[in-house]
């Protein structure tokens, strides 16, 4: 078919798909667009083309993305002037059904917006799961499926006819006299007859008689195969392949290199090439050339009836020979079945394979492509090349796949658990560095996951003693029988933790992941002495493993709902964002998009126990059913309830969809049709919060607003019992254990109680424990233990018999749990929480588990980071401004105002798009944050040097403060002046703030005055602020917006009310010194004060009484302070001594110190970006940090503190470019 429509030039592309490479197959739409491009029409090359450019990442897209970019964009824009054009894709079930579901659902999807001459041909064998898709809608609209089953048999055997027909006499030409007819039309029927309408057997057979390495007179051949009743099926046929290649006279020699060639081929996990191939078995490098010939022409070469072999003459083309591939999937089976005295014993050749693998690897080392750690992998120009010459295809091959040969080893084969033990010890880090390398080390859990597996199973005796690396590792004892298995774990954990650094950067492993790894498990002590020369931890480096497993925060709000396949092998998870998303269970990887339908927030989900539909119920009162593998809806959206959908449930029968709404009914549906069951179920008298349907499938329970729990029949809706009283607040959530023998409930009153399911009757007393109200509940598979989620952000466990509470609480979170499942397989909680994440918790022991701003030429006056993190600005007396993009490394912008401009205060607007600069020349300029464009320069109307500038947090207003003595208003957008000049202070202005809602100004003046000035008008609010006697050096504004504090010259502090500008209480005293900075904590309860003496204090910020003693430890003036974002810990800088404390709120002891060399702007080279890297001066990567260790950065020379709940803090000296 392929080669007539190519005759006839209207071949698009053609695709053949293979089980032996579900890594190629996966590439069908890139393949055919390539062959599409190179079509004669050049309109359509030069369209793909430019997709490609704009879409460097298409090859990550997803399959319809793919299509609707690469073929379907550019067929369409032919229109009307569309030729013929035939695409095919041959053996669709040969593919991954996930993602063979996925290419036929792009192609019927887009298949009615491609011009009338587009056609598709697609072939395969009636797989019944392909057969139900190509039934289903919306394939079956844009299909015409041919089946060539029993009734077509006649039509199937005119085809075998004509092809051999076509191909006997061609092939036997130089062989057979007067071949135009060969072998005459009665043989050529007996073979058709043969073949039994199988065109393996007829591909099979013309491959034996035209043989000409065996050289074989084809009449015998084809006599052979004539003769014997035996081969009237495939096994017969295959049997005459092996016994013509290796009669019964076979020497062991032969049939041993049989057993292990043929074996590898069997059992390898993706297609090889003989040089691969031969450098795999082959023990000794120095024989590979003898080897390899003894391969290809001992095996290979009587095989190529069976197997498809590259022309290979010498070992160079073997290098780059294309792979040797099994011609059909059947002969596998027979060699691995029916082969007789020439079996092939899968075990036997995957351990043959796993020593291969283990072998090859001990030329793993450090650093092997000889990169510069600075670099991402993407950012190495000549990456490809270095890792073909460094690690080729057989390396690369033994790292992919060492893990699947081991999994399938008989788990009492001594020799492979030495082999893994030893890998575990020496080699785990460069195997990991290289699957980074190879763009593989985001399979490397599930690897990892395999090997733990059969090391747990496996019943060999462990070795005495394991060897220990060089150097060794600062930690004594690796002899314990458990040593390696928890090698293992930790490798899984550090590879969650670190998922992100290992992909992007492969030397980050050694200088970043490891150097994080807490410091008592047994990689770090095994593996820690190889992260010197990179970060070194001072303070905030854990011993173990956290609880949670993985974070996921594709979410942008917080996360209402989740649910796990039945499988464990997928969560879905439901957000205020209005999208539901797929994610991995194992790594937290998201599956996907975002699937969008709802327009409002998802209250609710749940997945069938088939694990193919999804159903979400939304606050937009409707029910929708999705694809569990595509994400794809899935028919009409269900319309059923007049208010918000709360919750929604499928039967364990998986039969009817229950849900639950504020309208306070619930309504069944039939799960696979979507339709309305019977009426509305009334009797709560509240809203409805939750439902469950027994496991037996017999009985709803509901939980309301109305504080009760009511009993329903699942199959009539008839109410069984109503009013279960017990709890004093909403009944949140409800679950019935597996035996159906017991309810339990949690409560908005901080509880969880538990009830006879048959008679709605309480079990015993509350089961207190929780501080909050209780979100969520879940029930263990194997119904021993219940799982509880609080509005105190902690999620507990608890004796489903006894109601007592198992362990401590699980803390992870920042804000209320608002979901939480129990894995199927009992092992592990996912919580979903407020805070937008999910986390991964060990269900079994609730245990821990696991830029640079240089450019300027002279002194820098000023500096400020937007409020996202990605932008730094600074201003300087070489009369430049510097900007520096840190999520995408842009090259550093310089923009020069004038000769005169040097720029003395920086204010970046809290919505990031502009930058406001003041100056000593009066004037103030504003810019465009993102491209450093001036928007306006120039900006008159002081008449003395711009001393403070601030940006309103709705960012429509700046607000500056002058030598002068006055105040102006500014439009951001445009730099436009606002009003008159704001007068009333009769001295400079040092300091300004707006106030949290953007409609107060305060300004402290020389003058010893605050002022209240109105955002929008600029007038003045009330009376002049007095009680200071000297200077007001600094303001601020406390986050809830209740109070104003200032420091003063005069040593002293003063509370005001924000609205009235009235003083509250006396003259806050205690510092000797001036007071230099202030402020106040997150959480608005505490203030920070410090002096010009060198010391800080803390004040209540609600009566102004001082907190403890004052804290002295600086040697110099105090320069800055800044509370950690959980408001319990300060940090404290001083420049003359650049010293940085950390201290504790509570205790007010300093945790750490950290010194460096004497403080200027240049030591300021430390910038977080957006994906967790710290930059270093150039924008050098030094290393990442997780999620749970990032926040603003106190950089000082070579040591850094960040700004956090755990104020950790680095040494990067071993770092520093």
């Amino acid at each position: 078919m392929a080669r007539r429509e190519n005759a006839f030039k209207r071949l698009g592309g053609v695709f053949h798909f293979t089980r032996d490479d579900q890594a190629r197959n996966k590439m069908a739409i890139l393949i055919i667009a390539r062959q599409l491009a190179s079509w004669q029409f050049g309109r359509l090359r030069s369209a793909i083309a430019a997709i490609i450019e704009e879409n460097l990442d298409i090859a990550h897209l997803t399959p319809d993305d793919q299509f609707r970019k690469l073929i379907l964009g550019p067929l369409e824009s032919l229109g009307d002037k569309c030729p013929t054009v035939v695409m095919i894709f041959d053996a669709i079930d040969e593919c991954e059904p996930a993602y063979a579901e996925l290419l036929l659902r792009s192609i019927s999807n887009g298949f009615g917006e491609l011009p009338t001459a587009v056609k598709f041909l697609l072939t395969s064998r009636g797989a019944p799961w392909l057969q139900k898709h190509y039934e289903s809608e919306p394939i079956n609209s844009h299909l015409e499926v041919y089946s060539l089953g029993d009734e077509k048999k006649e039509l199937v055997d005119r085809d075998i006819e004509a092809f051999l027909k076509e191909e006997l006499p061609e092939l036997v030409r130089s062989w057979v006299d007067n071949a135009a007819d060969w072998p005459g039309e009665e043989k050529r029927k007996a073979l058709v007859r043969k073949s039994q309408g199988l065109f393996i057997f007829a591909s099979t057979a013309v491959r034996i008689i035209t043989d000409r390495n065996i050289g074989r007179d084809p009449n015998e051949e084809l006599k052979r195969l004539l003769s014997s009743d035996r081969h009237s099926h495939l096994d017969g046929i295959y049997a005459q392949v092996i016994e013509g290649a290796f009669p019964n006279t076979i020497d062991l020699g032969t049939l041993g290199l049989f057993r292990e060639v043929v074996g590898a081929l069997v059992v390898a996990q993706e297609p090889i090439n003989i040089n691969t191939l031969a450098t795999l078995l082959c023990p000794y490098q120095s024989q590979l050339r003898e080897f390899t010939n003894r391969i290809r022409l001992q095996v290979l070469i009587y095989l190529q009836a069976v197997l498809i072999i590259p022309d290979v003459n010498s070992i160079e083309q073997a290098a780059t020979a294309q792979p040797i591939q099994f011609i059909h999937t059947s002969f596998v089976d027979y060699l691995t079945n029916r082969a007789g005295g020439l079996l092939i014993q899968p075990s036997e050749r995957h351990e043959c394979l796993a020593t291969a693998c283990f072998r090859t690897m001990q030329s793993l080392t450090r650093n092997i492509c000889d990169l510069d750690p600075s670099l991402l992998n993407s950012e190495v120009k000549d990456l490809g090349q270095r890792v073909r010459e460094r690690i080729p295809p057989v390396l690369q091959y033994a790292c992919v796949n060492i893990a699947a040969h081991v999994s399938r080893v008989d788990t009492g084969s001594a020799d492979i658990r030495g082999l893994v033990e030893g890998f575990a010890n020496e080699r785990l880090m460069h195997w990991l560095e290289s699957l980074s390398l190879i763009g593989r080390a985001h399979e490397a859990v599930a690897m990892v996951s395999l090997m733990e597996g059969w090391l747990k199973s496996s019943t060999a005796p462990a070795p005495t003693r394991l060897a220990a690396p060089s150097p060794p590792p600062s930690t004594a004892e690796f002899d314990k029988p458990d040593d390696v298995t928890s090698l293992f774990y930790d490798l899984r954990r550090f590879i969650m933790e670190f998922m992100d650094p290992i992909v992007a950067s492969a030397l980050h492993i050694y200088s970043s992941a490891l150097a994080l790894t807490p410091s008592e498990t047994e990689l770090s002590c095994r593996y820690g002495h190889l992260a010197e020369g990179g970060l070194r931890v001072i303070r905030g480096r854990t011993q173990q493993w956290s609880q949670i497993l993985w974070t996921a925060s594709k979410h942008s709000k917080c996360v209402n709902c989740i649910a796990v396949s039945p499988d464990s092998t997928t969560i879905v998870s439901g957000s205020d964002d209005g999208t539901l998303r797929l994610w991995d269970a194992r790594t937290g990887a998201a599956i996907g998009r975002a699937m969008v339908g709802h327009s409002n927030w998802v209250n609710c989900v749940a997945i069938s126990p088939d694990s193919t539909i999804i159903i979400s119920g939304s606050y937009d009162k409707t029910i929708r059913r999705w694809n569990a593998r595509t994400g794809e809806a899935i028919g009409e959206v269900l319309v059923g309830h007049s208010a918000h959908v709360r919750c929604v449930v499928v039967s364990p029968d998986g039969t009817i969809v229950v849900s639950g709404s504020d309208d306070k009914t619930l309504c069944r549906w039939d799960a696979k049709t979507g339709v309305i069951i019977g009426k509305a179920m009334k009797g709560h008298t509240g809203c409805i919060r939750c439902i469950t349907v027994s496991p037996d499938s017999t009985t709803i329970v509901s939980g309301s607003d109305d504080r009760t729990l009511c009993l329903w029949d699942a199959k009539t809706g008839a109410v069984i019992r109503e009013g279960m009283t017990g709890h004093t607040g909403w009944v949140n959530c409800v679950a019935v254990l597996p035996n159906n023998t017991t309810i339990v409930s949690g409560s908005d009153d901080g509880t969880l109680r538990l009830w006879d399911a048959k008679t709605g009757a309480a079990i015993g007393k509350a089961m207190e424990g929780h501080t909050g109200k209780v979100n969520c509940i879940a029930i263990s598979p194997n119904g021993a233990t219940i799982v509880s989620g609080s509005y105190d952000k902690m999620v507990r466990q608890w004796d489903s018999k006894t109601g007592e509470s198992i362990g401590k609480a699980m803390e992870g979170h920042s804000a209320y749990i608002s979901c939480v499942v129990v894995s199927p397989d009992s092992t592990t909680i996912i919580s979903g929480s407020g805070d937008c994440t999910l986390h991964l918790w060990d269900a079994q022991t609730g245990a821990a588990i696991g830029k640079a701003m240089t450019g300027h030429t002279s002194w820098v006056n000023c500096v400020v980071i937007s409020p996202d993190g990605t932008t730094v600005v600074s201003g300087s007396d070489d009369k430049t401004l510097c900007r520096w993009d840190t999520q995408t490394e842009a090259a550093i912008r310089t923009a020069t105002v004038n000769d005169t401009y040097n720029a003395s205060c920086i204010a970046i607007s809290p919505d990031n798009t502009t930058i406001i600069s003041g100056s000593y020349d009066h004037t103030l300029c504003l810019w465009d944050a993102k491209t450093g464009v001036v928007i306006k320069k120039a900006m008159e109307g002081h008449f003395a040097p711009i001393f403070c500038v601030t940006v309103s947090p709705d960012s429509t207003t700046i607000v500056s403060g002058s030598d002068d003595g006055t105040l102006r208003l500014w439009d951001a957008k445009t730099g436009a002046a606002i009003g008159e000049v704001m007068e009333g202070h009769t001295a400079s202005i040092h300091c300004v703030t707006v106030s949290p809602d953007s409609t107060t100004i305060v300004s402290g003046s020389d003058d010893w005055t605050l002022r209240l000035w109105d955002a929008k008008t600029g007038a003045a609010i009330g009376e002049v602020m007095k009680g200071h006697t000297d200077l007001v050096n600094c303001v601020a504004i406390s986050p809830d917006g209740a109070i104003i504090v200032s420091g003063s010259e005069d040593k002293s502090l003063h509370l005001w009310d924000a609205k009235t500008g009235e003083a509250i209480g006396a003259a806050m005293m205690g510092h000797t010194g001036w007071v230099t900075c202030v402020a106040v904590s997150p959480d608005s309860t505490t203030i920070v004060s410090s002096s010009h003496n060198n010391t800080l204090c803390l004040w209540d910020a609600k009566t102004g009484a001082a907190i403890g003693k004052e804290m002295k430890v600086h040697t110099s003036n105090i320069t800055s302070v800044a509370f950690s974002d959980d408001s319990g810990h300060i940090v404290s800088t001083s420049e003359e001594t650049a010293e940085t404390f950390v201290w504790n709120c509570t205790s007010q002891i300093w945790l750490s110190k950290v010194e460096s060399a004497r403080l200027n702007m240049s030591n300021l080279t430390f910038a977080l970006d957006g994906d967790g890297w710290v930059l270093g001066s150039g924008s050098k990567r030094m290393f990442w940090l997780p999620a749970a260790l990032r926040g603003q950065l106190v950089g000082r020379s070579h040591v850094i503190v960040v700004l956090n709940k755990k104020i950790p803090v680095f040494d990067v000296s071993t770092c520093l470019p």
